[in-house]
């Protein structure tokens, strides 16, 4: 049985793993960026490029919809006032896109770039 106090608890993990998500982009963009100004290149160039290639990952864009998914998820959970209400379908079928392109970072990760060297 689906209890108000279970979608609660479900509501803060899904703010929680979407805080954590924000906090590790975050950490690799700043990485990123100190990387960039470090560079011997001229700066604004490399920073341009290095921002724009950082958005453009599949791996950011993924995270940051899984974050943006479990914000809304969350924050839905968190609202209702009514015991065990529905979760909209809208909802469902957006944590299942999301879901979907996690698991192909995953896979794409483990299967094919794993022991890739990373070079600035």
């Amino acid at each position: 049985m689906v209890t108000r106090q279970s979608i609660v608890t479900w509501s803060w993990l899904r703010l929680a793993v979407a805080a954590l998500i924000l906090i590790a982009i975050a950490t690799q963009l700043t990485a990123s960026i100190s990387a960039a100004l470090a560079s011997p290149t001229p700066h604004g160039g490399q920073l341009v490029t290095v921002l724009t290639n950082f958005f453009s990952y599949f791996t950011i864009l993924s995270n940051v919809s899984a974050a943006v998914a479990l914000l809304v998820a969350g924050a839905w959970g968190v609202r209702q006032s009514s015991d065990a209400p529905i979760e909209p379908a809208a909802i469902g079928r957006l944590l299942a896109c999301v879901t979907t392109y996690m698991v192909t970072t995953g896979v794409v990760y483990n299967l094919l770039l794993r022991s890739a060297p990373v070079g600035t």
